[in-house]
């Protein structure tokens, strides 16, 4: 009589990185950035990490949704790290675009639904973070808003489409042009967010 095949070990739930925690628990994955000392800023490292941990979640079928957050009640995430951003130049700054659009991809193209639980800022590119996902959770008394004109910069991936789509073209360019932020009750009653929360 033939051996049956040995059964395939199920993909752990835990996995290890530096710059965001990552399990699975209850059938949810959660995706936590893990810098609060920057408010959850991200830099390259941050944005691969992200890509791997939400791309791990097509290994595991018993995984209903994804929950994208930030560690600490101070920040979803404030955007591209700062001090990184600064040594950024045509090459690297190029790569940085690509690593944005790869995240954007990734949360785009998962079979499951994607939430953003969104507490503290959720400024810019982590704007552009929690506009890729599917749903948005915010606690109320969160800050959403764009910082780029600040900067001398532009929402890179699609945030131009995204916010226009949800709150009309006027607010998208208050958002954009002059850096307007709206708090998470805000952001829920303009439909930047589906349900605002006591924090």
């Amino acid at each position: 009589m033939a051996k049956k095949p040995a059964a395939k070990k199920r993909s752990t739930t835990k996995r290890q990185y530096d710059d965001i925690l990552y399990e699975v628990k209850d059938q949810v994955a959660w995706a936590t950035i893990n810098r609060p000392r920057v408010l959850n800023a991200f830099r390259e490292q941050t944005l691969d990490e992200l890509i791997d941990a939400l791309k791990s979640t097509r290994e595991d079928p018993s995984i209903a949704c994804a929950v994208v957050t930030g560690a600490g009640d101070k920040a979803f995430s404030a955007g591209g790290d700062f001090y990184a951003m600064k040594r950024l130049n045509f090459v690297n700054g190029a790569m940085w675009n690509d690593r944005m659009q790869g995240l954007a991809m990734t949360i785009r193209g998962l079979p499951i639904p994607v939430i953003a639980m969104v507490n503290g800022w959720c400024m810019g590119g982590g704007h552009e973070l929690a506009l890729w996902c599917d749903l948005v959770i915010t606690a109320d008394d969160a800050t959403f808003g764009q910082t780029g004109a600040r900067v001398g910069a532009c929402p890179t991936v699609g945030a131009t489409q995204y916010i226009a789509k949800l709150i009309g073209e006027r607010r998208a360019k208050e958002m954009i042009f002059l850096c307007k932020r709206y708090s998470g009750a805000e952001a829920a009653e303009i439909g930047l967010a589906n349900e605002a929360l006591p924090a």
